[in-house]
């Protein structure tokens, strides 16, 4: 089974904060472990999963959804575990 959703569709957008995320990570220190999963509700988005190490993602994921094409507000909720 394939899903297949449109440009923009939230879950495409959610998978490109995911990658950022990973690569960010993997940037700060290639050794860091990372899962994650992004759920965007409303103006919300909700990072989730487990990690190793720290990163700065925060402005890496507003870059991101800027070349996107989305300019609104929204607020990033963190619950990455370490």
């Amino acid at each position: 089974m394939v899903e297949l959703v449109s440009k923009g569709h939230p879950d495409k957008v959610a998978d490109a904060i995911s990658d950022v995320v990973v690569n960010e990570y993997l940037k700060a220190n290639p050794k860091n472990k990372v899962a994650c999963e992004t759920l965007i509700s409303g103006t919300s988005i909700y990072l989730c999963g487990e990690v190793t190490g720290e990163a700065e993602i925060e402005a890496p994921i507003k870059a991101k959804l800027k070349e996107l094409g989305y300019d609104w507000e929204y607020t990033i909720i963190n619950k990455l575990q370490t």
